[in-house]
């Protein structure tokens, strides 16, 4: 099980960062807008 997850682990870890770069990529065009609003 624990090999399992070790093998798992940095495919989790990337979709996680990536989640996190897509989340703040969404906030900065969110605050482009609102600023030309």
């Amino acid at each position: 099980i624990i090999q399992m997850a070790n093998k798992y682990a940095p495919y989790y870890m990337a979709e996680a960062e990536m989640l996190k770069q897509i989340e703040s990529e969404a906030e900065i065009i969110l605050s482009e807008s609102f600023k030309e609003a």
